[in-house]
């Protein structure tokens, strides 16, 4: 946060217009609690981030996102001891800490990422256990910071939860930044997103001819056609991975799609490479769900599938329930193509699922393909039919955004139209909307499954509640409310994705070429 706004105002009174935090608004008996959960989220980034990638400061940044994390555990720290003394003495004068010396001086930078975050945890355990239980007259105590400010205990712990919020989504921005190369700064991502979708530049990116019964999105464009040739042998698997993925994710995938007992459950190297690009993004958890053994599906392979339109499904003829298969259909397409609908197969209800599940799952798939475009723009150039196909579910995510809001979600129910200029018989505000089957619900499973929660909450805010654990329209609300933040799916991951499609005026021609080009 700048040094020059008044932020003792800000969280008092407003809604923070660069967090969009409200800390004033919350009930004081539920700021421990929010705390905590913030600490925790912040737990979540800097475990699932290399530590290189933590140390990395982007464009004009004062702080790496390592160094907010260590601001943060100081301003915890220094919380702490504070209302201590508030609760103990009649208005303290409380000093002043030097927070932009404590950088240097306490070597945030050099930092062990894994001792930051236990001291995170471990300083905010510290002060929601302080807050814990404090009646009227102690939250109104108060103590005077520089120049005569004065605190109350409760402004202090509204202080401090915005801290810990505010500077989680600043080590964010700056982390999806660093992921597209830093083409795009986060203020550019926000006027792009701002502004109402348009026709896209070359619609021939889209599906555009009826496939299996289902019409294109654009149907003036060219016709559809699979990718030709032959899948990918292990030289070229291991390729994709160095193309695709950051180093420290790509040397996890190296070791994993190596591994004999991945092989013989994905023998196909192609198909393993797909599933091993899951490797750091938003999917990532339904990946090492895969790995242990723990998602409905437990091996995959490829042939035809007992639905012609599926791209992953049960194998024809095929009575084992464990296994799903890539369609032969899509058997040479890239595996950046193949790897999003992994992210809706891997625990997928089959004949059970719902249309909110599968609004959901299709939304997932569509957040692996902005998460992969937004790394190697390149790929949007891809013209293949599964090009075509997953870029026509990326668009309708993608551009299901509030009227002058950059976040985009699942269920967007005020959207203006996910498909400027297309076929008017598919026009819909989001994905949510969509019909995808008349299953009634109790006909269906409703149960989302961990590592989908888990998934869906890398797409949300660090300060989202926990994802709801059914396929209804409590899921959809917190789908409405939440997504659209982040590493994974933030303003700049969206915004790149969508010029990599021609969303935005641009394709990826204008991104400078700087993530390179993507191996046939």
């Amino acid at each position: 946060m700048g040094t020059e706004r008044d932020w003792v105002r800000v969280v008092a009174t407003q809604v923070c217009d660069e967090c969009g935090l409200d800390a004033a608004s919350l009930p004081r008996d539920e700021l421990a609690a929010q705390i905590g959960h913030a600490a925790a989220s912040w737990t979540v980034l800097l475990d699932a981030t290399p530590a290189s990638r933590l140390r990395v400061r982007v464009h004009d940044s004062p702080w790496s996102p390592l160094e907010y994390a260590g601001h943060v555990v100081g301003v915890l720290e220094v919380f702490g001891p504070r209302i201590d003394r508030m609760l103990a003495e009649e208005a303290p004068e409380l000093g002043w800490w030097d927070h932009e010396a404590a950088v240097v001086e306490d070597g945030y930078q050099q930092a062990d990422p894994d001792r930051v975050g236990a001291a995170l945890r471990a300083a905010a355990d510290a002060l929601t256990g302080r807050l814990a239980g404090l009646d009227d007259e102690q939250w109104g105590r108060t103590g005077v910071r520089r120049a005569g400010e004065l605190f109350s205990v409760e402004g202090l712990a509204r202080f401090a939860w915005h801290e810990v919020v505010h500077h989680l989504h600043d080590a964010a921005d700056l982390l999806a930044e660093a992921r597209t190369s830093g083409v795009l700064r986060t203020a550019e991502a926000v006027v792009l997103l701002r502004a109402t979708p348009g026709v896209p530049v070359d619609i021939s990116a889209f599906s555009s001819n009826t496939l299996f019964g289902q019409p294109g999105i654009y149907p003036d464009g060219p016709p559809m056609s699979p990718a030709t040739g032959e899948p990918l042998d292990d030289i070229g698997a291991h390729a994709v991975l160095d193309a695709l993925l950051e180093p420290e994710h790509a040397a996890r995938a190296h070791a994993r799609i190596d591994d004999p007992d991945l092989r013989q459950r994905v023998p196909d190297p192609s198909l393993r490479a797909a599933l091993c690009l899951l490797t750091g993004g938003p999917a990532d958890p339904l990946l090492e769900a895969f790995v242990e053994g723990t998602t409905p599906v437990v091996r995959l392979g490829i042939g035809p599938t007992a639905g012609e339109g599926r791209v992953i499904g049960a194998e024809q003829d095929d009575t084992d329930g464990g296994r799903r298969v890539l369609n032969q259909r899509y058997r040479a397409e890239h595996p950046a193509l193949v790897a999003p609908s992994l992210a809706h197969a891997l625990c997928h209800h089959g004949d059970l699922a719902s249309s909110p599940e599968e609004a959901t799952l299709h939304g997932l798939l569509g957040a692996v393909h902005t998460w992969l475009l937004a790394g190697t723009p390149t790929l949007g150039e891809l013209r293949s039919e599964l090009a075509r196909r997953q870029a026509s579910l990326t668009i309708t995510l993608l551009n299901a955004r509030p009227p002058g809001s950059t976040a985009a979600s699942i269920r967007c129910p005020d959207g203006p139209g996910t498909i400027p200029g297309g076929n008017p018989r598919l026009a819909c505000p989001d994905l949510w909307s969509i019909p995808f089957t008349d299953r009634r619900p109790q006909d269906c499973d409703l149960f989302v499954p961990r590592p989908v929660r888990a998934s869906l909450a890398r797409l949300a805010a660090g300060t989202a509640p926990p994802v709801p654990e059914r396929y209804d329209d409590a899921l959809g609300r917190w789908l409405t409310e939440h997504l659209g933040r982040g590493v994974w799916f933030g303003d700049v991951v969206r915004a790149v994705a969508g010029l990599a499609l021609g969303l935005h005026g641009g394709g990826p021609a204008i991104l400078g070429g700087a993530t390179g080009t993507p191996p046939n």
